[in-house]
Parts: structure tokens; sequence; C-alpha cells
């Protein structure tokens, strides 16, 4: 992807990102504290491939491979990649940074005037030389996660472990024994045991801290190294020892480990046989709340307002006031259109606009809740997929929105293994398109809500909308209860 762009992307994507600022990083290096913090306890098998443990980066030479690697996928990847020299920098960088040392000045207009591979290479060894001393692991990792400081749209290094993890839980086909875990004062601890999962099954309760996996202590050892023993193919069993944090009596559970669908779309409270209870307590209002986009998120939605029919409900609140993390699972261009397809009817939400062309997104004539009032929760910044979703959804005219402005970057990501080390990592985030919502259709003009400003720019509007009523996301419940008991009562 370094040749001739597609001229009309390359010049609304030079455009957008140059007016909105979105410039943004997350990074996910190899030992990342942010993948210990909450982590599903899934189920790859315990022999993958594992840098971290089983292909180590020990040198120059292994993280010379790597980082080239990195920049080569970027380069034939990304909308819109940085210089390779720029990212060659950044490696250098890195080294200095690791060491506690500031890069000196001259060191940009240095790596600029280098025009060969075998120049930049015999540059960066000899800052390595200078620089890296004893631990090349976190040297190495250091490297890998400066190289992408300043690139376009929350590029991350992933290990391939989490990134098939990543790729299970977007296909809700996550296989495990069905715990969300967290630490507690240095152990695992069970947080919420999903219903109808292996640990639930078992007995498993929030609050209980794991003590044991197959006979094994988890006091001292790394959550990580936690998560993978508890990681298995279908079919695996294992025990698990647990004790709530509260008590000192240990229970053993029995355990298979199993694909178990998470609820991307949940409601007010859910059974032990993991229905749901859609209405607000003392009203015919349903409340559906949006927790992830994924593949089984359509079906979910269209099983949730049949039960709405059935039960007769009045109104339907659509809350996706919790989606507004940009740095998030990515959502698939795919899965959201099938959600447009519940939601919408006929409708043509955008235009994904690629290297190789451009793509109209539309709907099939199957709207499920056209005659039903609906109050639609929305705030923040979310994914460009999920805006053209909603940005559509806001132009019916039954439809309230409450929240707050709610804007994009507009970029779609995607996820590319390393070109020569695809069993190694993956680049998660890479912006391979533009996603232009369509203009807002007859009834809402968002460009109203702006104050008289020369500088604004009305392009910027597609890429954002306003809510009808401005609310604080804690205050969302009985403002939208509010408008709809209104509604249905007139």
């Amino acid at each position: 992807m370094n040749g001739n762009r597609f001229s009309p992307f390359h010049e609304f994507f030079g455009f957008h990102l140059a007016a909105a600022a979105m410039t943004f990083l997350v990074c996910m290096p190899l030992f990342s504290d942010s993948l210990a913090a909450k982590q599903l306890a899934s189920g790859e098998s315990a022999d993958i491939d594992r840098p971290t443990d089983e292909a180590p980066v020990s040198d120059f030479e292994n993280t010379w491979t790597i980082a080239t690697d990195i920049i080569q996928t970027l380069l034939d990847n990304h909308v819109s990649p940085p210089a390779k020299q720029q990212m060659f920098l950044n490696f250098a960088r890195g080294m200095y940074y690791e060491a506690d040392n500031l890069p000196p000045r001259e060191l940009a207009a240095r790596f600029s005037a280098m025009e060969s591979d075998e120049a930049i290479k015999s540059a960066l060894k000899e800052i390595w030389d200078q620089n890296i001393d004893g631990n090349f692991n976190r040297a190495s990792h250091a490297v890998y996660t400066n190289i992408l400081h300043g690139v376009k749209g929350q590029v991350r290094f992933v290990p391939a472990a989490d990134s098939r993890v990543n790729r299970q839980l977007s296909e809700n086909q996550y296989v495990g024994i069905g715990v969300v875990v967290a630490v507690h004062e240095g152990l695992p601890m069970i947080t919420k045991p999903i219903i109808g999962g292996a640990a639930h099954t078992a007995g498993a309760k929030p609050g209980d801290l794991i003590v044991e996996v197959d006979g094994r202590s988890t006091e001292g050892e790394e959550f990580r190294d936690v998560i993978m023993r508890l990681r298995g193919p279908v079919g695996s069993s294992l025990t698990v020892d647990v004790r709530n944090k509260e008590e000192d009596e240990v229970r053993t559970l029995e355990l298979v480990r199993a694909v178990i669908p998470i609820p991307s779309v949940e409601s007010i409270s859910q059974n032990d046989d993991a229905t749901w209870n859609i209405m607000i307590p003392d009203t015919t209002i349903a409340h559906f709340k949006f927790k992830q986009i994924v593949g089984s998120t359509s079906a979910e939605l269209r099983m949730l307002i049949n039960q709405a029919r059935r039960e007769s409900a009045t109104a339907i609140i659509l809350d996706f006031s919790e989606m507004d993390v940009v740095d998030g699972p990515v959502i698939d261009v795919h899965h959201s259109t099938m959600l447009a397809d519940v939601l919408l009817n006929d409708a043509n939400i955008g235009t994904l606009y690629e290297e190789t062309g451009q793509v109209q997104l539309l709907t099939s004539p199957e709207a499920m809740l056209e005659d039903l009032p609906i109050v639609l929760c929305a705030n923040g910044r979310v994914p460009a997929p999920l805006f053209a979703v909603l940005k559509s959804v806001a132009d019916l005219e039954n439809v309230t929105v409450i929240g707050s402005r709610v804007t994009t970057d507009g970029l779609c990501h995607t996820e590319v293994p390393l070109a020569a080390n695809p069993n190694l990592a993956v680049l998660d985030h890479v912006p391979y398109g533009l996603l232009v919502p369509n203009e807002s259709q007859e009834g809402r003009d968002d460009s109203a809500t702006h104050e008289p400003d020369s500088n604004h720019d009305p392009e910027l509007d597609r890429f954002s909308f306003e809510a009808d009523v401005m609310i604080d996301r804690t205050e969302i419940t009985p403002a939208a209860r509010r408008i709809l008991e209104t509604s249905t009562a007139g």
C-alpha cells in the first residue's frame, strides 16, 4: 500500500485527520499491565506460540528482524503510514528511553539523511551497544512499542495468543471455563462467573480467589501465567481450587472447558437459565444495553426484540452509553451492518473507502422497531462502524437521542499478522479504510447545534451528531423512562 492512493479516499482522509486532529496511540507491549488488569480466562491451548516464554528476543539481531517486520507490515497495510525513516527514528529513541537517556538533538537529522537499510541498521546497532545492557527482552519490547508511537489509529502490538482469544470473542466463540478474572491482593479473583459456563455451573461465585489450578498453587505466579493455565481446548478438563476472599474454606471445582457464548447485549437482570428480564420495573419499557458489537449481536438483539413483542412492550431503550471506548476491541464493519439490518429499513448507512475502491453499506428491509418509540442512549467518541449505525438510527422519526455529542474519527480498523512472523504477534487496530457516514436525513440538522464560527467546517458534521437531550450517563435510565412514559401516555 505504498503506491498511489485511491484518490477520493486519500483526499478525504488527509482533510479529515488534519481537521479533527485525531492522532492517538495506545500501545500494548507483550508484558502490558493492561492485559493483566482484567482478562477472560479463555481457552487457547497451552502449547501455542508464546513469544514471552518460548521465543524470547535476546539480542539486537532478533530485535532488528522483528522491528523491520513491524515497519514493513505497517507500510503494506496502514492507510497512511509514517515514513520508514520516522519509524526507524522511533526505534532509536526507544533504546535511549529504555536506558533513561535523552536522545541527542541531531538524531532526527541523522536518520533523515540515511538512504539505505544497511546504514540505518549500523546506526541502530551502535545505539543499542551504547544503551542496552542486560535485559534484552525488555529493551526489545520498548523498541516495538516506540516504533508505533505517533502511528494513526491506536495501533497495538499484540501477542499471537491474545490475538487468537480476541478473534474467539469477536465471533462469540469463546472457549474456556467462563469467568472474568482480576487480581486481588496478589491472587487471581473471579469477578464474574458467566451464566451457563462451566465455573458458574460448578458453583463459582464473585469474590472467589483462585488458589490452585490442577493442584499447583497460584501464589506468587504471574497473572498472565495463571490465565494461560486456565486456557485449553474444548472438552479438556481441569480442577480449580477456590475460596471466598472473606473465608478460609477451600472448594474444589471440577471443570470441563467448552464454547461459552458471552452476551453482547444485556438487559435489566439475567436469570439462572440465561434468559433476561427486559422490562424496567413497573413499566412496559424494555431496556437493552450494548456491551460490544460482535458476530452474534444482531441475533441477540432480534431475540430480545421478539421477547419485548411477546411481553407487550410499548417502548424500547437502546443503550450504547458504554460503547465510547475507541481503544477497545476492533468493531467489524460487517457486524455493524448486521446490527443495522435489525434497526433500519433499506438504509444506506455510509460509504467505506478503501485503497481498492469504495463500498456502499446497505441494510435489508427487515427493521423490527419502526412502530415503537425508541430512546437511543449514546455519548462520546465511538468507532466508525458503530457511529454509522447510530447516526442513521438517530435520524429516524420515532427516535429520541439522549446523552452527549457523539463523534468518530471515521477510521475502520483490522488486525494484521506480522508479515514474516505471523505466529509471533499481530498489529491490532491498523486503519485500512475510511467510513464516511451518510448526511443526516430530513428532520435532523446537527449543524444548527454549532455556535456561529467562521472556522467551523460543516463537513465535520458528518462525523458527529448531537443528542436531543444532553444528560450525564448516570441519569440515562430515569431520563429515558421519563421521555418514553410521556411519549406513550400521549
